[in-house]
């Protein structure tokens, strides 16, 4: 009896088999589609005999690469949606435009207000300068369609990362800690991240695990992240994942100000700061008190 229990408690659950399959089918589209990108970008800029530098590439790659994951999260849930008679039978992996107005529009106001504010702190604190505004008259509509695609591609990366990640919840805290590091690991795979950024995004999956239990959507917490990354990047043309990119209004870290540069993030943007992360774990633990509360009634 004690041996067969054992047994039973090694062996892997069969409800996270379908999740840990898709997420490594993610894993492995990303790579593929980074790849194809990496071509495209090769053949495009040696086209008619013109060699390129390693440099030239590198930075060509690195400057569309928010759009190239937006692109590849689209695709990935486009296919996962045509495979939905196969792979969720369920229904799990769905949401509707009523659900999108009741838990996403609010979550992206929420975080596009939590984005304000830091962007505002760091202002106020010297962290940050604001040097005035990108768009200017004569380069209106090509500045504006580099704008609208980076924000269609954060909006992508919200939204169907976390229709992968978190469309279907999990209780156990266990659970919940163990995706949010594999969501990290996917990151890793995605973007050049350095350690600050890498505890900064595994805090911030861990908040929108909790808003998963606690909203009983994804799609809340979906709207947050992408509200946020959204005033942060082409908003105010902070750096995010490493990708620099100028936005309506220009921002530039202040080398000489009083705050320390692990504090407001430095040239790493909001996303390696110490203060995000401090806000972060404010937000998690405030998460897991309602979490709780709510399993009390």
């Amino acid at each position: 009896m004690l041996l067969e229990r054992r047994e039973r408690s090694l062996r892997f659950p069969a409800e996270l088999t379908k999740p840990v399959l898709l997420i490594a089918a993610y894993g492995a589209w990303i790579l593929v589609f980074r790849m194809l990108c990496l071509s495209f970008l090769i053949y495009f800029l040696t086209r008619a005999g013109r060699s390129a530098t390693f440099e030239e590439i590198n930075e060509a790659f690195s400057n569309n690469e928010v759009p190239f994951i937006g692109l590849s999260a689209v695709l990935f849930a486009l296919l996962l949606k045509g495979l939905s008679p196969l792979i969720d039978r369920s229904g799990a992996l769905s949401f509707s435009w009523k659900e999108i107005k009741s838990a996403y529009i609010p979550g992206f106001l929420r975080g596009s207000v939590l984005g304000l504010s830091i962007v505002a702190a760091f202002l106020l604190l010297g962290s940050f300068r604001f040097v005035g505004f990108f768009v200017q008259i004569e380069d209106t509509p090509l500045v504006i369609l580099g704008i609208i695609l980076r924000i269609g591609a954060l909006l992508s990366i919200g939204l169907c990362e976390e229709y992968l990640f978190r469309s279907q919840g999990y209780t156990l805290p266990i659970r919940v800690l163990a995706l949010s590091v594999v969501y990290c690991v996917v990151k890793l795979a995605q973007f050049d991240l350095s350690w600050m950024h890498f505890a900064t995004l595994l805090l911030f999956s861990t908040v929108l695990a909790i808003r998963r239990l606690n909203e009983g959507t994804f799609l809340n917490g979906a709207g947050f992240w992408s509200g946020i990354l959204i005033v942060f990047h082409p908003l105010f043309s902070l750096p995010i994942f490493g990708s620099d990119f100028s936005g309506i209004f220009l921002l530039k870290y202040q080398t000489q100000s009083n705050i320390p540069a692990f504090i407001s993030g430095g040239a790493g943007g909001p996303l390696s700061s110490v203060a995000f992360q401090a806000v972060l774990l404010i937000e998690v633990v405030r998460g897991l008190l309602a979490y709780q509360k709510s399993r009390k009634l």
